[in-house]
């Protein structure tokens, strides 16, 4: 583990004397993904990691972090004559859950006006569906990729 240092000086004024600076360092142990910035970091590594997968599955890859309004797509991919949006979820530990279970019926929505933006924007006349990518990344070990096709469909 990485160790982060923060230093800083205070000083004292008294009237008499000249103001010390005293200085104190303190040390901590890095854990896991309590930094905010690796968490982005995490994130990159599973959205990577998801791309290779559906590579090797024969998905063509059309574009990554799609971004419409404060919304995102993780992957947009084909698979033969269907246009894939995929939402990739990562962790380190299942302890609270599959990471798929992050997907719940807001995020589903937020996936469904991104993707219908894509879908007008770029004029895309194949049928389409939304796959989630579950990915658990033990500190140590073989990463674990859940793919689960149709996840959950529109509801109109």
């Amino acid at each position: 583990l990485n160790s982060i240092t923060i230093s800083f000086r205070i000083s004292l004024f008294c009237s008499n004397f000249a103001p010390p600076n005293i200085s104190f360092e303190i040390s901590t142990m890095q854990q896991g993904s309590i930094d905010k910035k690796n968490n982005k970091q995490k994130g990159n590594k599973g959205e990577e990691l998801a791309v290779e997968y559906l590579i090797k599955k024969g998905y063509h890859i059309h574009r990554r972090n799609y971004i419409s309004g404060k919304n995102e797509i993780d992957i947009v991919a084909q698979d033969k004559n269907t246009m894939v949006f995929v939402e990739v979820k990562e962790r380190s530990t299942d302890y609270f859950g599959e990471p798929y279970k992050a997907v719940d019926f807001k995020k589903q929505q937020y996936i469904i006006k991104v993707a219908d933006d894509y879908i007008r924007r770029y004029n895309i006349d194949l049928e389409s569906r939304f796959d989630v990518i579950s990915i658990t990344i033990p500190p140590m070990g073989e990463a674990k990729i859940e793919h689960i096709i149709d996840a959950f469909t529109p509801q109109f």
